[in-house]
């Protein structure tokens, strides 16, 4: 069964991690987003996922109905298409689990806790977070300085 997040995680943790989802996906396929843009639809995606998490207990299905959210949201906040923002967002989410699935266990292991400690206690939900957070930072700032991109996405027509 799932647990349900609490708000200091969903600011702290989901709503960050959205906003880091959505500029590193979409710098990688070199499409530009406003600040505002990214904020608005990274809280759009905190309080959906809160909810879904809150009345969702099907292990699973509350990440693929927070993605669903993510790229819809996306796409109609950014008004770009909905190819655009499946893409850019299942790319950096492969990412952000690959640098969890490592940076998390090592974050337990080093602050000697167990994963059950870890899904009841808000805190360390949002410190094991930060080295994902560091990672996508940098990430970020390496993309906008050096101008590289995956795929130019922009060469595609809207829908």
């Amino acid at each position: 069964m799932l647990f349900q997040i609490p708000i200091v995680v969903l600011l702290l943790q989901s709503i960050p991690e959205a906003f880091f989802i959505i500029i590193v996906g979409l710098k990688l396929f070199h499409i530009d987003i406003k600040g505002k843009e990214a904020i608005l639809v990274s809280v759009i995606y905190g309080v959906a996922s809160y909810f879904i998490r809150k009345y969702i207990a099907i292990y699973g299905i509350h990440t693929i109905l927070s993605v669903i959210v993510l790229i819809v949201s996306l796409k109609y906040i950014k008004k770009i298409s909905l190819f655009h923002a499946t893409i850019s967002i299942l790319v950096v989410s492969l990412f952000i689990g690959i640098f969890q699935s490592i940076t998390v266990p090592f974050v337990l292991d080093f602050l000697e806790v167990s994963l059950e400690q870890f899904s009841r206690d808000p805190k360390l939900m949002i410190i094991a977070a930060i080295p994902t957070f560091v990672l996508m930072t940098i990430i970020y700032f390496i993309l906008d300085k050096t101008n590289f991109y995956l795929y130019d996405l922009r060469v595609f027509k809207k829908e």
